[in-house]
């Protein structure tokens, strides 16, 4: 095979090689598996099964039975923190307006971060009030790594659990409620059809 790594990479490196070949990126199983030098049926699997998890991934789209259209890697949705942290490196000297216009993120969640990475040492912030400006100190690759993001998440999901606790409390004791309601109207209305007899 000539190629190292996991047999999905293998499998990605022949049809990236197939696409830059032929210069279309239209493909089909027995290309690969011909790129491959694989003769048997039971040792062709695999590599189909790779096939059918790039269309499961989004990275390929199954044209017909047989024929397959090669997109790329599955892109990772940029969040409101990547937009932000491109936004500074790229500005250099940023207000919270400005990231709140560019990353649709509230006010506190900008702050928040823009907090955390006053502590990393990798901002400065200039000035004492709320419209102040921040630049960036120690420009680095990718956004410093936010230690604090697990213990935040554990807590967002403990105050979840307990939010949905209280709701199914509150609609437990209005289920009661309703149904003790229903009773009571339906002895009204049995006692109202004794009157009128």
């Amino acid at each position: 095979m000539g190629y190292e790594g996991s047999f999905t990479n293998t499998v990605r490196h022949h049809v990236l090689a197939h696409i830059r070949e032929t210069g279309s990126r239209e493909f089909t199983p027995k290309n690969i598996v011909d790129r491959l030098d694989i003769i048997r049926e039971k040792e062709k699997k695999p590599v189909y099964e790779r096939l059918c998890e790039f269309v499961r991934r989004g990275e390929a789209r199954r044209i017909e039975t047989g024929r397959y259209e090669y997109i790329g890697g599955p892109q990772r949705q940029a969040t409101k923190r990547d937009v932000i942290w491109r936004f500074i490196r790229a500005r250099r000297t940023v207000t919270v307006a400005d990231l709140q216009e560019v990353s649709g993120a509230s006010k506190d969640y900008i702050r928040k971060y823009l907090r955390l990475l006053v502590r990393r040492e990798v901002l400065r912030k200039n000035g004492k009030s709320k419209d102040c400006s921040w630049t960036l100190v120690k420009d680095a690759f990718r956004p410093p790594a936010d230690r604090e993001d697990a213990a935040y998440q554990k807590r967002m999901r403990k105050q979840r659990r307990l939010k949905k606790r209280e709701a199914e409390s509150a609609l437990d004791a209005a289920e009661i409620s309703a149904s003790s309601m229903l009773a009571a109207i339906e002895r009204a209305r049995t006692a109202l059809k004794e009157l009128e007899v």
